[in-house]
């Protein structure tokens, strides 16, 4: 509480260039200061924000509202005017409202306790406190049937404990497919991912982990994807994950482009850390040559520090129909592909 209620203001930049003035100093859980600007475009890549002005139509610091009677309240109204919102909704473009707080650097979606949104002077939406026991899922708002071309009104009433913690967007957004986003995504040559498993495999004999598949520094890869169980198609990984497991790059996509849960999209599916697409990913060439290369009873592979694989587990070969006994997995007979794959 104190520390919500220090009066001292903190400058901070942004690595974007914006100078914010804090009355306090946010969590700065990843090392760097993030401003509320670059936290609203980075918050959904399923509705890109458009460059520049185009993208941020108002930003509001709610501090400058909060009532002078109440401080647990604030209430403002802005007018702005769209003359070319038609042609944006032809070309599927939204308008958003997005709220984040200020006490941390992270590009979450957080609604303060209470809030009501009219837009020219019809209530569009509300967002109502949790219910008792429960985490609220906060979810931005699209307000894009409420607007018309030309002039438009926007009113907004919060509650909360310390209003002065939240900033408001309003956006012009762009939708973007799975299938779009899929083709963003770098991919990672050959040999440059070769080098990384090396890496990967030599930092693991520094830290001694000596862990199984899918911890990190293990020397294993399955070559199923851990969200659908299925052979791996696009093999991704994240740019900061210290792991040889892959996931689909397809799979997590669709995953999340379901998932309920807004603030807790893009996690990785083997670490947990927060994987945004494009930019946090890439598809590894290497697992692609080795998904090639090997058979499709073929389940995993192991590397050794040089980055050579050989398969290390197969799937059962399914029994005969009139035969009551279970299948044993075995090594094929001949075990060539995975010795030459190792080579390569």
């Amino acid at each position: 509480a104190s520390r919500l209620l220090a009066r001292s203001r903190s400058a901070l930049v942004c690595s974007c260039g914006q100078t914010c003035q804090l009355n306090s100093s946010p969590s700065l859980s990843g090392g760097s200061f993030s401003c509320p600007t670059c936290r609203f475009r980075a918050m959904d890549p399923f509705n890109v924000v458009m460059d520049g002005r185009k993208g941020l139509l108002k930003l509001v610091m709610m501090e400058r509202y909060v009532l002078k009677d109440s401080w647990q309240e604030a209430h403002f109204k802005l007018k702005f005017n769209l003359p070319h919102l038609q042609q944006w909704r032809k070309a599927g473009n939204n308008v958003e409202i997005r709220m984040c707080s200020l006490d941390n650097c992270e590009p979450l979606q957080s609604w303060p306790n209470m809030l009501t949104c009219q837009v020219n002077g019809r209530k569009v939406f509300e967002v109502k406190p949790p219910n008792a026991g429960h985490k609220r899922r906060d979810v931005p708002k699209k307000i894009s049937p409420e607007l018309r071309s030309g002039a438009n009104a926007l009113e907004v009433k919060i509650q909360d404990m310390y209003v002065k913690r939240f900033a408001l967007g309003l956006l012009r957004t762009s939708p973007q497919t799975c299938k779009t986003l899929l083709t963003k995504v770098a991919v990672r040559g050959e040999e440059d991912s070769k080098q990384r498993v090396a890496q990967i495999i030599f930092s693991s004999m520094l830290e001694s982990t000596g862990e199984e598949v899918h911890a990190q520094g293990s020397d294993r890869c399955s070559l199923l994807c851990p969200i659908t169980l299925a052979r791996l198609e696009t093999p991704a990984r994240g740019q900061r994950c210290r792991h040889l497991q892959c996931f689909d790059l397809k799979a997590y996509l669709v995953s999340n482009s379901r998932m309920a849960a807004f603030n807790r999209r893009w996690r990785c599916p083997v670490c947990d850390i927060v994987l945004k697409p494009p930019g946090d990913l890439f598809v590894d060439a290497y697992i692609l040559q080795i998904l090639a290369k090997t058979e499709a009873r073929d389940e995993e592979v192991a590397f050794d520090q040089h980055g050579a694989w050989r398969v290390t587990a197969w799937a059962a070969e399914p029994g005969p129909p009139s035969s009551d006994e279970e299948g044993v997995a075995e090594p094929p007979g001949a075990t060539g592909s995975a010795a030459g794959g190792g080579g390569g």
